[in-house]
């Protein structure tokens, strides 16, 4: 009886030291020397060199006299084209706008008059409303005044829109007779007229030839005076004159077309094709030249902008560094499949900066996006139970 009794306690306190050391290595495992992990996302990497530079443009500058009232930006004038109408003082101006809101007030009534007999209340009410939700306002007087005829015209609303209609006509003939104190401002050259002057407009195209580093910084430097009401943009193509690193700007051959993110002052992305490139100043410097033949209307105010010079895009699995093994021979990660590690092959494509790393792995591997990847490599081993 004592010997059992010996041997029940020798079992109880191997049972309980495996139990202390079961709970003891899951306290150090859990606290001394935690299992971090983090999710796999997708990712896409550009390989690119900011620069900073300017807008280059075949560019005249536009003047006149008296009270201006230019087309819109961005629109496209043709040889000897008007540009603009000269007014004298701002009382001619003003008659010129009620003459111009006299002719749209016409428009609009004769559009309605002439189109009451014939159009439904279904088919007016559903021009108007398409016009709401397409945003076309320049129709929705007309539209309104058409809608308000349909459904709500009788003969005596119809003779009033009549009155109305000969009223402004002859408002509008009387004013016609009268005006007076204004010149037409036209186009010597076809262009893309833009009221945005900074007084670099003398800089063209031919300026960038044999460009420096320091000759582009001559060639933009300063404030200028600010002469004219507006002016015309000649031709299709506009440049980008810029300075970046000669580390990069070896790179780069003349006739390479390559991706340029403008990121300050233009914010779009554009295909430029290389003009030249400068060889390097003593701080280490090229000025670059890029030309693109689209896209000259969204670039009519730019002058000063930001851009990054993209090389090449690499799309992979966004890996924190220390999640990858043996990086320089046999590069590998741990994702966490159930309660197992299990080791994974890859392929590095690019450092990502901040302490990650762009990989790929081969297909149907285990390695995706979503998939939780194991950071705390030391002494993991596939196949490892790690929870």
């Amino acid at each position: 009886m004592q010997r059992s009794n010996a041997l029940i306690r020798a079992v109880f306190c191997l049972f309980l030291a495996a139990i202390l050391a079961y709970f003891g290595f899951y306290i150090y495992r859990t606290f001394i020397h935690p299992l971090k992990t983090v999710q796999a996302v997708s990712a896409t990497v550009a390989d690119a060199a900011s620069a900073e530079g300017y807008v280059v443009r075949e560019e005249k500058v536009l003047t006149a006299q008296g009270v201006i009232s230019p087309v819109a930006d961005g629109k496209k004038i043709a040889a000897y084209g008007v540009v603009a109408v000269c007014y004298t003082d701002e009382s001619a101006l003003e008659q010129a706008d009620r003459i111009l809101a006299l002719q749209e007030r016409i428009a609009a009534l004769q559009t309605a008059l002439g189109e009451t007999e014939t159009a439904s209340p279904s088919d007016v009410v559903a021009d108007l409303s398409a016009a709401v939700a397409m945003r076309r306002f320049d129709e929705l007087d007309t539209l309104a005044s058409q809608t308000r005829y349909v459904l709500f015209g009788s003969s005596s609303s119809v003779e009033q829109a009549q009155r109305e209609l000969e009223e402004a006509r002859q408002e509008l003939e009387t004013l016609q007779a009268m005006q007076s104190g204004y010149s037409l401002v036209t186009a010597e050259s076809p262009g893309l007229f833009s009221s945005v002057v900074d007084g670099y407009e003398t800089v063209s195209p031919d300026d960038l030839d044999s460009l420096t580093p320091g000759r582009l910084l001559l060639l933009f430097d300063g404030t200028r005076t600010r002469n004219g009401f507006g002016k015309l943009i000649s031709g299709t193509r506009w440049y980008y004159a810029c300075v970046l690193d000669s580390s990069r700007a070896e790179e780069l051959t003349e006739g390479r077309t390559v991706t340029l993110e403008f990121t300050d002052g233009y914010t779009n992305t554009v295909r430029m094709q290389v003009v030249s490139v400068s060889s390097a100043d003593s701080d280490g410097n090229c000025a670059a030249v890029f030309v693109c033949d689209t896209g000259l209307a969204d670039v009519s105010a730019v002058r000063k902008a930001s851009a990054n010079v993209v090389f090449s895009r690499s799309t992979g699995i966004l890996i924190p560094d220390e999640a990858i093994c043996d990086r320089s021979t046999r590069p590998h990660v741990f994702v966490l499949a159930g309660l197992q590690a299990h080791e994974v092959e890859v392929e590095i494509l690019t450092g990502a900066g901040d302490g990650y790393t762009l990989v790929s792995a081969p297909e149907g591997s285990m390695l995706s996006a979503g998939v939780t990847v194991i950071t705390t490599t030391e002494g993991m081993s596939d196949g490892k139970v790690v929870r």
